[in-house]
């Protein structure tokens, strides 16, 4: 099977720590759900993904985003953004960065009660705390 052509990849509850580069080489990829790992850092490659529209993330050990992400250029089909259960402790300003980010949920991390996003795209903001 040609792993280049998957639109598609669900790797929830695997115990993953570490994301392989070749991951992101994958140009067809649009939805990739990694709930309920233990993943701390995202790849630099994983900004190499142009037409990844959904990203899910939900309860990994995440403190942090890619910070090439700064310069804009990266992650720029992305839509929808699952960051809820995780490590952050302040709002990663590279969220700003995501011209086409609808949908970002930051539930149940470690933010102050005081968040401010100047997305202007963005059309539904989750943030809950327990």
């Amino acid at each position: 099977m040609d792993t280049l052509n998957l639109t598609s990849i669900v790797a929830n509850n695997n115990s993953i720590t570490v994301l392989p580069d070749d991951l992101f080489s994958m140009t067809s990829l649009q939805v990739l759900v990694l709930s309920h790992n233990l993943i701390f850092v995202l790849p630099e490659g994983m900004l190499k993904s142009p037409n990844l529209k959904v990203l899910v993330l939900t309860d990994n050990r995440l403190e942090t985003l890619p910070g090439s992400l700064e310069g804009g250029a990266a992650l720029t089909e992305l839509v929808q953004l699952y960051l809820d259960k995780n490590h952050f402790h302040c709002l990663p300003k590279q969220l700003n960065r995501l011209p086409r980010l609808t949908h970002l949920d930051l539930s149940n991390n470690y933010l102050s009660k005081q968040v401010l996003i100047s997305n202007p795209n963005l059309n539904v903001v989750v943030i809950k705390w327990c």
